[in-house]
């Protein structure tokens, strides 16, 4: 009887385990850090490339995150609407747990994002217009240089003035 409750438990443990690491893979992420990314069909340069129904190489958008399916050489394997592809490290970052990813929080309204970690750095312009995140917007955390925090913004990485953010 001792014998067959061990058994339970140890089957009971392991299907914890199994369920808590498919948890934590799920949660792995990929970020696109470049344009014009081409998605794999092998973990090779010369392999084939995902293409629409046209033949047109289909890119997924710079700071975009991809579930991480795993690893192979300079390539990691994602997923992407629902295709297994592959993406080169040179045009990609492993991010981890997209639940451990922090956030600046927008404080202000009208903050100007800047190009580099200075008032007197340029601000960034999109289609011709000077871009605003809204207050209370949360951009992915990239880091911090002085007094401004290094983020995600549509794609472009940019910093922001701890004057009028906050790192959550």
């Amino acid at each position: 009887m001792k014998q067959v409750f061990k058994v339970l438990r140890l089957t009971a443990l392991v299907a914890v385990l199994a369920l808590a690491c498919n948890v934590s893979l799920q949660a792995q992420q990929v970020e696109i850090t470049k344009t014009q990314v081409r998605l794999r069909l092998a973990p090779s340069l010369n392999a084939g490339t995902l293409v629409d129904n046209h033949g047109y190489n289909i890119h997924p958008y710079k700071g975009q995150l991809l579930p991480y399916l795993g690893t192979s050489g300079e390539f990691y394997n994602v997923s992407y609407k629902g295709h297994s592809v592959y993406v080169h490290n040179s045009c990609s970052r492993y991010v981890g747990d997209s639940n451990n990813l922090r956030y600046v929080v927008v404080n202000g309204v009208d903050v100007n994002l800047r190009l580099g970690p200075s008032v007197n750095s340029g601000r960034l312009i999109i289609n011709g217009v000077v871009a605003h995140p809204y207050k209370g917007q949360r951009l992915p955390y990239l880091g911090s240089s002085g007094n401004f925090y290094k983020v995600n913004y549509a794609g472009n990485y940019v910093f922001i003035s701890k004057d009028f953010s906050y790192l959550e």
